[in-house]
């Protein structure tokens, strides 16, 4: 049984993260204060210090979780053979998660999220999507082009997730890892065969 008082922890901190993304929406993280991001929510500021020492608190809390799964799940993506149907799932996966967040991660990779941040993800992306090329190239391909390759795979799907997330209506978690896929797969010429 679900205690009623995780229950109504869970409720709270959903309240302040969708009271955060809206302010985030106007205003640079640094200029939101607990008792705006309080009166969004309708709560006591004495709620939100139950939760949390500061915003900044809140938004390292957040990001921590979002860096956590992504790492978690590049790293189940790197101990398999990398196959089309696991890179699917994966793509899959992946856009699934940001649908189900797309308010919050819009707002964190704008202008107004956490630059820090920002780089954080890259870095993480970058070194998890590094491992897994080498590891499915092997030792017949040249560091450097690993390097190259992971940077303009890296690049393009930043690229289409940021599109996507400034106008959602582009298609579904399904569509955008199929284009995705295709991409990765088999470039522009890939639409041909569509």
């Amino acid at each position: 049984m679900v205690n009623p008082q995780d229950r109504r922890v869970r409720k709270t901190e959903e309240q302040l993260v969708r009271g955060l993304t809206k302010l985030m929406k106007t205003k640079n993280i640094k200029d939101i204060t607990v008792r705006e991001l309080a009166d969004e929510v309708d709560i006591n500021r004495s709620t939100f210090y139950l939760h949390y020492r500061d915003i900044f608190d809140m938004v390292e809390k957040i990001e921590n979780d979002l860096a956590a799964n992504l790492i978690s799940t590049l790293e189940e993506l790197n101990q398999n053979h990398i196959t089309q149907n696991i890179l699917i799932d994966f793509l899959n996966d992946t856009f699934e998660t940001i649908y189900s967040n797309a308010e919050l991660c819009s707002v964190l990779l704008s202008s107004n999220g956490d630059v820090s941040f920002q780089r954080k993800l890259r870095g993480i992306i970058y070194s998890k999507t590094f491992e897994i090329i080498k590891t499915s190239l092997g030792e017949k391909v040249e560091e450097n082009v690993i390097h190259l390759t992971t940077s303009f795979m890296i690049a393009g799907i930043l690229g289409i997730t940021e599109t996507w997330l400034q106008d959602i209506s582009i298609g579904t978690p399904e569509k955008m890892a199929d284009t995705a896929f295709c991409l990765i797969e088999h470039g522009i010429q890939g639409f041909d065969a569509k």
